[in-house]
């Protein structure tokens, strides 16, 4: 299950496995809000992993519409590569199903090297629950 988001969590793309588990349809789910799908002190909690996860030390990110376009019409095979050298926040979390009920994920952060994104050689400070691969 892959949800593609901005780094203020606007929904971009939705794999069909996501679909299927969320029982939405794309059209529903891409842009859209991760508010939509998540419980207010999930979504809480997501905040202070997102800011590490986008803010290490001395490179400062930001999502444009020229991104976000990009994302649109990119190959999942290329969206899914992860930056060199990215952390991985990890987070369980619950999301709302298209019936109302929730399903419980392992929600896996990272930064997709679709802008050529290359972290390798930036220092990451170590957080507890917080990898770098």
């Amino acid at each position: 299950m892959i949800l593609l988001t901005t780094t203020d969590f606007f929904l971009l793309r939705a794999s069909e496995s996501s679909v299927a588990v969320l029982g939405k349809p794309s059209a529903t789910l891409e842009r859209s809000w991760m508010s939509d799908l998540l419980p207010s002190d999930d979504l809480l909690a997501l905040y202070p992993l997102c800011q590490w996860l986008v803010s290490p030390p001395g490179v400062h990110l930001s999502t444009d519409q020229e991104a976000e376009h990009a994302i649109d019409t990119a190959a999942w095979s290329k969206l899914t590569q992860a930056a060199e050298g990215t952390p991985y926040p990890e987070k369980e979390i619950r999301l709302r199903r298209g019936d109302g009920t929730f399903v419980g994920v392992n929600l896996r952060m990272h930064l997709g090297s679709g802008a050529g994104l290359d972290f390798k050689s930036v220092p990451l400070p170590r957080r507890a629950g917080l990898t770098k691969r």
